[in-house]
């Protein structure tokens, strides 16, 4: 799915209308006119080139793993906002790794944007020849590995063709700065937002773990418990106070009678009371399948419910080992394959469909 289509969707409802902006040295938004000058922050900020800066490293005969554990040591060592990617690279038995580092004094800047869009990221998406653009903050040049601003060595547009190995005859995309606006309009509206995700950096510092998902239906469940449980316990206390009274006033008939009424009303009040209790499942059962999927190593895109069957999609390190994982669910039936499964980045894209029933001893 393309980000307009995203964007445009009544899911969504236009929450990304004036909200995708541009900093090249002044905040901005993309208007059919040009670059407009805003006087607040857009929740997502497309950068200028010249506002991060981009290292690529070669790191030959390393395993998958060995090369986590050496990205997240250096993600700790950090404290600036960066995004790290890799790929494989079979000439050196390795990985390559590009690491974008924004400018601390311009995240301070930008604090309340959610997210940055490198500019350099997005173009080179939209294009595989070599490229001059006429942005806010100065000529930019650019081709499938590089992009420079005009400027020292780089005077001119034939220099940096030089510079990249190209020759007389290359292709060329030229976009003035009346132009640009809508160019990089159309580029991030066109992208998939596969591509979108693999170059957005946030900017909110969060810790995700699959537990605290269901922190947000448990902890109202257990204030629940407690209210059923004080309800339970007072309950009890004033059925002990009409058995004393009761025992104390056996004298007195009628009074007796009113008594051991009030006792059996409270006692058909606990017991409705436990039947609600233990009818009570812990755990949404959708949410549990969830839990189960990202255990096995899941990053999910999406997750539907139409006409009885729920259909999960994303990626995996191995789209067989999530499907058997989610097939054993005592509750879950009919989990299988919807379509096939594609390779993308050595993750298996997929979708699991299945059905939901009750847990095994609910009643």
């Amino acid at each position: 799915m393309k980000f307009i289509n995203f964007a445009q969707s009544k899911l969504v409802g236009g929450i990304f209308d004036a909200n995708i902006g541009y900093y090249g040295g002044q905040i901005q938004v993309m208007t059919k006119s040009g670059f407009l000058n805003v006087d607040y922050t857009p929740k997502v900020i497309i950068l200028a080139r010249k506002y991060y800066d981009i290292c690529i490293e070669e790191i030959p005969a390393i395993s998958k793993s060995e090369l986590k554990s050496l990205l997240k040591l250096k993600r700790v060592n950090v404290s600036c906002l960066v995004k790290v990617t890799y790929e494989t690279n079979p000439a050196i038995d390795g990985y390559t790794i590009k690491t974008i580092t924004i400018h601390n004094r311009v995240k301070s800047k930008l604090e309340h944007a959610l997210a940055f869009i490198p500019e350099s990221e997005l173009l080179q998406r939209s294009t595989d020849n070599i490229a001059s653009f006429d942005t806010p903050a100065g000529m930019l040049f650019l081709s499938a590995q590089k992009a420079v601003y005009q400027g020292g060595l780089i005077s001119n547009y034939h220099m940096f063709l030089h510079s990249v190995g190209g020759s007389i005859d290359t292709p060329q995309v030229e976009v003035g700065s009346d132009q640009y606006a809508q160019y990089l309009t159309a580029n991030y509206l066109n992208v998939e937002l596969t591509e979108l995700r693999d170059v957005l950096i946030s900017n909110i510092d969060y810790n995700w773990s699959p537990l605290k998902l269901h922190s947000l239906y448990m902890i109202p469940f257990f204030v629940a418990c407690a209210t059923v449980g004080a309800q339970i316990t007072w309950n009890a206390w004033q059925l002990n106070q009409y058995k004393n009274t009761a025992n104390n006033a056996s004298s007195d008939v009628t009074a007796l009678l009113d008594i051991k009424s009030s006792i059996d009303s409270h006692a058909d009040k606990i017991k409705a009371v436990n039947i609600i209790a233990q009818q009570q499942q812990l755990t949404l059962l959708q949410w549990h399948v969830l839990y189960v999927a990202f255990d096995s190593g899941f990053t999910a895109e999406s997750f539907d419910f139409k006409e009885g069957v729920y259909k999960l999609r994303g990626y995996s390190d191995s789209a067989s080992e999530t499907l058997a994982a989610i097939a054993k669910i005592e509750f879950v039936s009919g989990a299988s394959f919807r379509g096939g499964v594609r390779k993308f980045r050595n993750r298996d894209n997929f979708t699991i469909q299945f059905s939901v029933g009750n847990r095994s001893g609910s009643n």
